[in-house]
Formats: C-alpha cells, sequence, structure tokens
C-alpha cells in the first residue's frame, strides 16, 4: 500500500472511529433492535422461511420488513464480495465469501416470503440509499469498511422497522432473525479491521 492509500485509509478509519472504538465493539454486543430469542442450531434462512407459512406474512408490516431487508441484504452482499475480491489472502477471499454466501442464502429465503403486494413496494422501500461501490477493484481497507458500514446501516434501519412491533410476533421476528446474522457477520469484519491495524 502507497503512502496515498495509507492517508486514504486513515481517513476511512476515522469516520467509523478509532481503533478503541473497534475494541469497544468487540467487547460488547452491538447496539441496535432487541435480539428475540431464537434458536442458534436453526441457520437464519430457514427460520425466515418457516416464518413465511406464518399467518400474518401478508401482513403489510411482515412484507414491509421483508421487502426492506431483502434489499439491504442485497446490498450487504454486493459489499461483502467486494472486500471477498480485494482480499490479501486466500483465507480472507474464504471467510468474506463464505459470509456473503449466507447473506445470499438468507435473501433468496426472503424472496419467497415477499407476496404480490409487497413486491410492489420493492421501489419504494426507505434506507436503501447506499452509495454503490466503485466499479474499480477497490483497496482491501476500503472495500472492508464499506462492508461494515452497509452492515451498521442495515441494522439502523431494520431497528427503525422493527423496534415498535410486538415482541414475539412474526414482524419482529423476521426482522430479528436477519439482525442476528447482521450482528455476527459485523462482530466478525470488526475482527478483520482491529487484526489489520494491529
Amino acid at each position: 500500500m502507497d503512502h496515498a492509500d495509507t492517508t486514504f485509509s486513515l481517513r476511512r478509519l476515522s469516520r467509523l472511529g478509532s481503533k478503541p472504538d473497534y475494541k469497544q465493539k468487540l467487547q460488547r454486543p452491538s447496539e441496535g433492535a432487541a435480539i428475540d430469542t431464537l434458536s442458534p442450531s436453526c441457520a437464519v434462512a430457514e427460520q425466515v422461511q418457516a416464518l413465511t407459512r406464518h399467518a400474518e406474512a401478508g401482513s403489510v408490516a411482515f412484507q414491509s420488513v421483508a421487502v426492506t431487508a431483502l434489499r439491504l441484504l442485497q446490498q450487504v452482499e454486493r459489499a461483502e464480495r467486494q472486500a471477498a475480491t480485494a482480499a490479501f489472502s486466500l483465507g480472507q477471499q474464504e471467510k468474506l465469501t463464505a459470509m456473503a454466501d449466507r447473506i445470499h442464502a438468507t435473501a433468496e429465503a426472503l424472496r419467497t416470503a415477499i407476496s404480490t403486494k409487497g413486491a410492489q413496494m420493492i421501489d419504494l422501500t426507505p434506507c436503501t440509499d447506499a452509495q454503490d461501490l466503485p466499479a474499480d477493484e477497490p483497496s482491501w481497507w476500503f472495500a472492508l469498511t464499506e462492508a461494515i458500514q452497509a452492515i451498521e446501516q442495515a441494522l439502523d434501519c431494520l431497528q427503525a422497522l422493527i423496534g415498535g412491533q410486538p415482541r414475539g410476533g412474526p414482524t419482529r421476528t423476521l426482522g430479528t432473525a436477519v439482525a442476528r446474522l447482521l450482528h455476527a457477520q459485523h462482530h466478525d469484519l470488526l475482527g478483520e479491521a482491529e487484526q489489520w491495524m494491529a
């Protein structure tokens, strides 16, 4: 990495927080939507598929969360695949690709939950205004921070969507399942960032 890339990376880092901020995030759960109890042994995609069969899956609230979560996951997946492409090592590339694959599987499960009416909301969903990543191959640090920010924006949006939904209800449980996956990946990416800065 040349001096210009290093300077740029430091500027990006200042937007995300200093190194101690990363350590604090790693030592405590990320702030955001409350996480209802979910079975850790059940994959998020399977949880989402089960929720699509709920009687309330056709409600406006459920469909709004499903559509928005789908769009957000698509953005996160795109950012993670960019990071995988820019990875320094095969291990990093495999890890990021596996993360993106889990996001993709969950997005596909969400797609099955979207009704005809829900599909009409796709172009109207909020919190999906993240900028596209550069077309040219990004640096590892740039791509990593973009992936972290994409997850943070997705979590903020999910929190806003499900915060008023009743606990235990299918709509909140749907958003919570997606948020749980994003929280786990956020933690993993912060770990990658800390290793890079060490």
